[in-house]
């Protein structure tokens, strides 16, 4: 029987548009030893139908029932046979490079059990497309706390870590990622290929595209960071020994109501004054601070229109350039249009 070194797993639902570029990126890898998992969670569009177009041994197509994107990542790795996992996200693009160069770091570092890359990744506001440059040498348990290192498609691991730490857990929809790396933490160490491997396209229904689930993948991702600082101080996991109802229990969070500002000052910059001004207005409730308080009175601005446009506005395009930039993004401005650079 075939056991591959790196099984590849994917979920798409209703990517009819991107799904063959995916993919496609995934055969034309430069390394043999794989295995394609790719789950069609429930599609409506003709997604199955493109996907039954491919022709290729080292392609497992799974169709089930929809059960969102954490439920149809969890039975795609069941499904894995390999020894290392390599995450590829809906509609995204590897780079040939990519699994051969991620698998070689765990070949050679056995201490290491995620490992990213450089990724482009589309703006949330605008064309533009920015390189996420996450350098190595960070205490990575520790960094976890403060935020995520990865967006998530870019990664690969070794699944019996994954496994050791019980998974991805249902519960942090839209978070799973980074409560899993914060558990795998505690095992292991990680490291970046210094290299763009990965393109991520930010689509409509991702969480990247809607507020809502933006909120609440911020809310459920600073309810990982809370768990595991309880496990560090009590060695009990919160979810665990109370359940959901434990997430009622978190204390105001400084680090969240950063979050929940910056999805704010970018709505307000897509002139989405409605949405920005009650996330602004929410992140300093959420935990107090003169920061955030300076934020929150110029965004004010907004409801006068001359004030806005000459004060208000000016100072949150450069208040957000400069947080892009202190995330690791730097814009590339000759990548204007993904579609002309896939």
């Amino acid at each position: 029987m075939y056991h591959p070194k790196v099984s590849i797993v994917c979920a798409y639902y209703n990517r009819e548009d991107y799904v063959t570029d995916s993919v496609q990126s995934l055969l034309d890898q430069n390394y043999d030893n794989l295995e394609i998992i790719i789950i069609n969670d429930g599609s409506t569009d003709s997604t199955g139908k493109v996907l039954e177009e491919f022709n290729d041994p080292r392609l497992k197509i799974i169709t089930q029932d929809n059960t969102g994107f954490v439920g149809a990542i969890i039975r795609a790795v069941e499904e894995a046979t390999g020894e290392y996992i390599a995450v590829h996200g809906s509609g995204d693009i590897s780079y040939p490079d990519r699994i051969s160069k991620q698998a070689q770091v765990l070949n050679d570092n056995e201490e290491v059990g995620v490992v990213g890359c450089h990724v482009k990744d589309d703006s949330k506001t605008g064309d533009d497309v920015y390189t996420l440059t996450i350098p190595n040498g960070l205490k990575f348990n520790k960094q976890l706390l403060k935020q995520n290192l990865f967006t998530h498609g870019e990664v690969m691991f070794r699944k019996n870590i994954y496994e050791k730490v019980g998974g991805y857990r249902p519960f942090f929809t839209y978070a799973q990622d980074r409560d899993l790396w914060l558990r795998m933490s505690e095992h292991c160490d990680y490291r970046i290929v210094e290299e763009v491997l990965y393109r991520r396209l930010r689509l409509d229904g991702g969480v990247s595209t809607n507020i809502q689930k933006s909120l609440l993948q911020a809310i459920l991702s600073d309810f990982a960071s809370h768990c595991a600082k309880e496990r560090h101080r009590t060695n009990t996991d919160p979810l665990n020994s109370i359940g959901p109802q434990s997430a009622l229990l978190r204390t105001p969070s400084e680090s969240l109501s950063k979050k929940i500002l910056w999805i704010g000052v970018g709505q307000m910059i897509k002139e989405e004054h409605n949405i920005g001004w009650t996330m602004i207005t929410k992140a300093l409730r959420e935990y107090f601070s003169i920061k955030i308080l300076l934020v929150y009175c110029v965004g004010a601005m907004h409801k006068v229109n001359i004030l806005w446009s000459l004060f208000g506005l000016p100072f949150y395009k450069w208040l957000y350039t400069k947080h892009l930039q202190r995330s690791g993004q730097a814009k590339k401005p000759d990548e204007k249009n993904r579609k002309n650079n896939p």
